[in-house]
């Protein structure tokens, strides 16, 4: 892949180590010229090293484990009740929590069940319900 097709980040990190390399010689003023430390410039060198450009791209930030989530079977009796019953998440949870089909166990903690309504895909047919506002006084609308 020649150098202008390659993304601007790749394109600024291959930069600065043939800027390090060829001109100054001298990782530290580099690193210093272009406002990045020393351990980065390292760690960008080294990637570069054992896969060439494409060790300068941008890595997935998502982690590789997440022992606090819910887990999926837990995610679809929440789904299956949201859909067919209309619960909320203080509902569902403790529909989960009472209902005999639902074990207890699959509980990880109270409330759990908020988080996992709020994270439906677009287009799922699951609204979150909507929220009922007062009626203002006419004390309070100017102050």
């Amino acid at each position: 892949m020649s150098e202008p097709q390659l993304p601007r980040e790749v394109r600024r990190r291959l930069a600065i180590i043939q800027h390090a390399e060829e001109v100054t010689g001298n990782v530290a003023m580099t690193c210093r010229y272009y406002g990045i430390s020393q351990q980065v410039y390292y760690r960008w060198s080294r990637r570069y090293r054992e896969q060439g450009v494409d060790g300068l791209r941008d890595l997935s930030r998502r982690p590789h484990h997440s022992p606090n989530a819910t887990r999926v079977d837990v995610v679809g009796k929440i789904l299956y009740l949201r859909q067919n019953y209309h619960f909320g998440p203080g509902t569902a949870s403790e529909a989960v929590l009472t209902r005999p089909m639902l074990r207890a166990s699959d509980t990880p903690r109270s409330g759990w069940a908020t988080p996992v309504l709020g994270t439906e895909p677009r287009g799922s047919g699951i609204s979150p319900q909507p929220t009922q506002r007062k009626a203002r006084s006419s004390r309070q609308q100017f102050w």
